[in-house]
C-alpha cells in the first residue's frame, strides 16, 4: 500500500494487480477481492487520504478472510483505521 495525505475531504483509492499476478482474468479477479475487502474498512479510514493498494501473487491463494486480514493489517500498521468497531480475523 501506499498513502499519501490529500487536500481534499474525501478519499481516493486505486487498486492495482501486475503481470506477476497472472494473466487479465487473474489480475481482474485479485483486484475485486481486493476491493471487497477494502470496502469493509472505508467508514473507518480518514477523508483526507489517497491510497493505492497493489496485489500480489500470493492473492490468488488466499481466501477472502485472509485477504480481509491482510488489508486490516496494513492498514493499522499506517495508522490509518479511526474506528475501532472494524475488526480484522485474527
Amino acid at each position: 500500500m501506499v498513502a499519501v495525505p490529500n487536500t481534499e475531504n474525501r478519499i481516493r483509492i486505486g487498486v492495482a494487480a501486475g503481470r506477476s499476478v497472472g494473466g487479465a482474468v487473474e489480475r481482474n479477479r485479485a483486484k475485486r477481492r481486493l476491493r471487497a475487502c477494502l470496502s469493509i474498512f472505508l467508514p473507518a479510514i480518514p477523508k483526507e487520504w489517497d491510497l493505492i493498494f497493489l496485489a500480489r501473487k500470493p492473492i490468488q491463494e488466499a481466501d477472502f478472510d485472509q485477504i480481509q486480514d491482510a488489508v486490516g493489517n496494513v492498514l493499522k500498521r499506517a495508522r490509518l483505521l479511526q474506528d475501532a468497531d472494524v475488526t480484522v480475523h485474527d
